[in-house]
Formats: structure tokens, C-alpha cells, sequence
């Protein structure tokens, strides 16, 4: 006889975790960020201090508009990739999930995933 699990379980690392474990890592995660953020800013204001020894305040105001620029553009790349998603992908498979259910037995919940395949592959043969 099979034993069943009421718990949700994934297999990280060839090691099946439950739901408790996953949470459980997830929250040791959580309480470590705080150390890592005081970390990476301790590392940039010792950063700056260097620039600005180095190269006085001009570097440090030209260091601040490099820093902002790359990350402005960091942002922009993932802001045009999410709006890419729901346009090319997520609306679509929708949208072909609600005709399917209007015209065959299936569920939205069972059309969507196969819709949504059939639209990531589209894509990829389309590129």
C-alpha cells in the first residue's frame, strides 16, 4: 500500500520537502536579508568613501549617475519583459482558454495549461 502525504511536497536536490520545511527554509531566508542589505550597504558607502578619495565629489556625482542610469535601464528590461509576458503569452492563452471552454467539456482549469504550452511554443517556432 502506497502511503499518502496531506502536505504538499517538492523534491529540492533529490531531498522531498513538505510544506512545513519549504516555510520554514523560506522564513531562515527572510531573517537573513536584513543582514545581507546592511551588508551590501556597508560595501557601497565604503565604495563611495573611495571614490570620493580618490576622485573627490565630482566622481562621487558621476558614480551616483552611472549607478542610476544601469539600474533605470535594469528596470526597464524587466518592466518591457513582464509587459511582453502578459501580452504575447498570458492574454492569449487566456483568451484561446475561454474559447476552448465555450466550445469542447473541458474546464478552464484543464484548458489553460494546454493553452498556455500551445502559446509558448508558438513563440519559440515563431522566433
Amino acid at each position: 500500500m502506497v502511503e499518502r502525504r496531506s502536505s504538499y511536497c517538492a523534491r529540492v536536490s533529490g531531498k522531498i520537502m513538505t510544506s512545513q520545511e519549504i516555510l520554514t527554509q523560506a522564513k531562515e531566508v527572510l531573517e537573513a536579508a536584513p543582514g545581507v542589505v546592511e551588508f551590501v550597504r556597508a560595501q557601497l558607502l565604503l565604495l563611495v568613501e573611495q571614490i570620493r578619495a580618490h576622485f573627490g565629489d565630482t566622481g562621487v556625482v558621476a558614480f551616483a549617475i552611472v549607478a542610476l542610469s544601469v539600474s533605470a535601464l535594469f528596470l526597464v528590461r524587466i518592466v518591457s519583459f513582464a509587459v511582453a509576458a502578459v501580452k504575447y503569452l498570458i492574454l492569449p492563452a487566456t483568451i484561446l482558454a475561454v474559447l476552448v471552454v465555450l466550445i469542447s467539456p473541458y474546464t478552464f482549469a484543464q484548458a489553460l495549461p494546454v493553452t498556455s504550452v500551445a502559446c509558448c511554443l508558438f513563440l519559440v517556432f515563431k522566433s
